[in-house]
């Protein structure tokens, strides 16, 4: 390892910042517009699925998410975490991340709420966090911190819309947003640092909640109203903390500003995966009358609440259940051990899916796996919308194509990617496609496509568009830290 000599380096992490709202508000937004205008600006690239826990491990190590294994989706209209997250251990990060990597070169660093590293480890230099899906203590390293300074609860949160009114929503969000960018700004002009890193999630979370209020192409669009202009006013609080941070720095710091990925409309519809492979005989009932029975009731349910728009009250009477989520993803009503295919949920019901081939069930049936998962890729993209004959699938990946490491095999065996108004569902003995019941909910999505600003460096880029595995390259070369990583990554500054 060696260190050439580099500016010192101020990252700004906001999760679910979008490149697209940046440009369109680029007018009401002048200190983020000049760092773009002035520095490298490129549309980064997020991973499959565009979530932020596989995404911001991939930025904080540079590994993709079939090398550091941290998958799972956090369901913001339930709480808690969709998906495989056995392995959000405390410290799972540590000794793993750019900080980690500067920190051992010599460099002194502050890092301030990061993503998925709680409790805070030793570095050199300053370390404050916060548990990042549940509620608890800040830690600090050193210790002292909390004496010198009023250190918020930082880390995870509770609000969501079946549980709280909006109005409280963005009111905790407002003030945890303000109490970071005070606290960032302090410990900018107070401490020596040669890398600071600061983390916002609360932007991903308004736009979770308020996008069909913003937007005028939501089917849920209730007109003018209150909350019209909400995200807006988050970018805006953004680009004014900006300038805060600058006034707090001198001038020969270079700037960088990140995302996980980007935001949008939410699917407003479901595609029933698993009926669809249960028509093509690849997929076998529990039992006709029981899976029928019960996915009837669940769509009765369903339905019924869409219709009063109690889709709150229905999550609530869902809790009393202890087989709920079961039942929602059609889990009783599949003989997973007979079905040769039948769809993840590995990225809860977005855009992004995949199937899951059953090798046993298979050989079984007498047929060879890579002949089924051709049949399967080439059924998917067959699949058209009966209603308006729009192809529906986007992309298609065998799982192989896109992760190698060693925990790939977490992900299903076909990946895909749908038209942005399509999301997935399970259910069997359904419509082909049904409304999104939990749109009234959270009616933000997230698209692939990120930010990453560059400023202060003087350096062309080397690349068009930056992939996560990217970040952490780039990071650790802008700081002169030159160091091997098990990444596929490459720095995005040229040589």
């Amino acid at each position: 390892m060696t260190i050439d000599t580099a500016k010192p380096l101020l990252v700004i992490g906001i999760d679910g910042f979008d490149p697209h709202l940046l440009h369109t508000w680029s007018d009401d937004l002048p200190n983020l517009s000049e760092l773009a205008e002035q520095g490298i600006s490129l549309s980064s690239r997020s991973t499959v699925p565009p979530d932020s826990i596989p995404a911001w491990a991939t930025i904080c190590t540079g590994l993709d998410p079939s090398q550091h294994g941290l998958l799972g989706s956090l369901d913001y209209w339930r709480g808690g975490v969709d998906g495989q997250v056995k392995e959000l251990v405390p410290n799972v990060l540590q000794g793993k991340t750019f900080w980690d990597w500067a920190s051992k070169a010599g460099k002194k660093v502050c890092i301030l709420n990061p993503f998925l590293a709680y409790p805070a480890w030793p570095v050199n230099g300053a370390m404050i966090s916060g548990p990042s899906l549940t509620r608890g203590e800040t830690s600090c390293f050193p210790r002292s911190l909390t004496e010198d300074y009023d250190v918020p609860r930082l880390g995870g949160f509770e609000d969501y819309p079946t549980r709280v009114e909006l109005d409280v929503i963005l009111d905790h969000c407002l003030q945890e947003t303000k109490s970071l960018i005070r606290l960032t700004c302090q410990l900018l002009r107070d401490l020596q640092w040669d890398l600071f890193y600061t983390f916002f999630v609360t932007v991903d979370r308004i736009e979770h909640f308020f996008w069909r209020f913003g937007d005028p192409e939501d089917p849920l669009f209730p007109g003018p109203n209150r909350f019209q202009n909400v995200i807006k006013e988050f970018y805006v609080l953004m680009d004014r903390a900006v300038g805060d941070f600058r006034s707090n720095i001198d001038s020969d710091v270079a700037i960088m500003v990140i995302s996980d990925h980007g935001h949008r409309l939410r699917s407003t519809k479901l595609v029933n995966f698993n009926e669809f492979l249960r028509q093509k005989g690849m997929l076998v009932p529990r039992g006709k009358l029981r899976s029928q029975s019960l996915e009837r009731m669940r769509s009765f349910a369903v339905t019924t609440a869409q219709k009063l728009k109690a889709e709150r009250f229905l999550y609530r009477f869902g809790k009393f259940f202890p087989k709920a989520k079961e039942i929602r993803k059609s889990g009783l009503s599949i003989d997973f051990e007979h079905s040769m295919a039948t769809l993840s949920d590995f990225a809860g019901s977005t855009s992004f899916g995949g199937i899951c081939l059953n090798q046993t069930a298979i050989r079984r049936a007498g047929q060879d796996t890579q002949v089924i998962k051709q049949t399967v890729m080439d059924l998917l993209d067959s699949l058209t919308d009966p209603v308006n004959n729009v192809k529906i699938v986007k992309e298609i990946y065998p799982r192989e194509n896109v992760y190698h490491g060693m925990f790939a095999d977490k992900f299903p065996d076909i990946l895909f990617v749908l038209r942005d108004e399509y999301g997935v569902h399970w259910s069997i003995y359904d419509k082909p496609i049904v409304p999104d019941y939990a749109h009234r909910m959270v009616s933000g999505g997230h698209r692939r496509e990120g930010v990453f600003i560059l400023f202060g460096h003087g350096r062309s880029p080397s690349k068009q568009t930056a992939d996560l595995v990217d970040i952490t390259p780039t990071i650790l070369d802008a700081l002169g830290v030159r160091v091997e990583l098990a990444t596929s990554g490459q720095s995005l500054l040229p040589k």
